[in-house]
């Protein structure tokens, strides 16, 4: 599906290899999909994946990558697009490519306050703080265009807000999921933010091929191009606001000791035969959460109790 989409642009949406790879995406996920279900040893535990809160954080990561990819794209774009545009600059890959600097240093530097809005807000207040920032970001870079310093300003702010709504989504992922399934979750949903950045990429050349201005004897993109990308980023950060909306609040799992022990078993009925589905949860004394899982389909259970 993956190659697909990024490829379409070029091969043709219609064209038969772009059709073949996504009908054979379909089955293989036709066949996948029960295949994990039946397995007592699932790659990914879809069970645990359709829970509401991760289902919602996989869907606002999906849209976050779209909208993180579409700022990247853009803005070499127009930064290497002749001055004779009206809104390009002309500028060499080289110095475009430096001009990308700040927004990778924002990134660096405001992690620590994804870290301190997580700690003091939670994870779904982060996310839906970064996805804000970031639609501030865009609706000022379809207004302040005209010069490098207003391009260079207007996506670092993007960048900021991709790197509070980054930090969100692994705190929300392993709020909600047992600690034994952490790393299978939190790999789905990384596998998510990839399609959403190679569909980013597929719908940004899609806008600009389509918006098109006559210069000279070639097509290139007019500002309208930049702008329609522009506003489709940020109404994918706005529906990672509302996909952030319907995510529960989370319970926050208290800490365990560095010292973690493994404790493995099967549940069963009275007579001896598997129990499933069934659902084994970890409690402190006073009642507190500490890990939980699902039991697979031969009853058996991963937990981690606290020492």
């Amino acid at each position: 599906m993956l190659l697909a989409i990024s490829k379409g642009g070029s091969w043709g949406w219609r064209s038969e290899p772009v059709l073949v790879l996504f009908l054979a995406a379909v089955l293989l996920l036709a066949f996948w999909v029960p295949y994990q279900l039946k397995s007592g040893h699932p790659m990914v535990n879809l069970r645990i994946t359709t829970r509401r809160l991760v289902l919602m954080t996989n869907l606002a990561s999906l849209l976050v990558g779209f909208a993180m990819f579409a700022n990247m794209l853009l803005t070499t774009q127009q930064l290497q697009l002749p001055a004779a545009t009206g809104y390009g600059f002309e500028l060499s890959v080289f110095t475009a490519g430096l001009c990308m600097v700040p927004s990778g240093l924002a990134m660096v530097i405001f992690a620590p306050v994804a870290g301190a809005i997580i700690r003091n807000f939670g994870g779904r207040t982060a996310l839906m703080t970064g996805a804000g920032v970031m639609i501030i970001g865009y609706i000022g870079r379809v207004f302040f265009h005209d010069s490098v310093a207003w391009v260079i300003t207007g996506s670092p702010v993007v960048a900021v807000g991709t790197a509070v709504a980054y930090g969100a989504m692994p705190t929300l992922i392993m709020g909600a999921v047992p600690i034994t399934e952490t790393a299978s979750a939190n790999g789905l949903n990384n596998l998510v933010l990839s399609i959403g950045t190679s569909t980013s990429s597929a719908v940004v050349a899609t806008i600009l091929t389509s918006v098109t201005m006559p210069l000279g004897s070639a097509m290139l993109p007019s500002f309208d191009a930049f702008r329609d990308a522009f506003c489709t980023a940020a109404l994918a950060c706005s529906a990672c606001i509302t996909a952030a909306f319907f995510i529960p609040r989370a319970t926050q799992r208290p800490s365990i000791s560095a010292a973690e022990l493994v404790v493995q078993g099967r549940v069963l009925a009275p007579s001896h035969r598997t129990l499933t589905p069934a659902v084994v949860s970890v409690l402190r004394t006073e009642g507190e959460l500490v890990d939980w899982s699902l039991v697979d389909t031969e009853g058996n259970y991963s937990v981690l109790p606290p020492l």
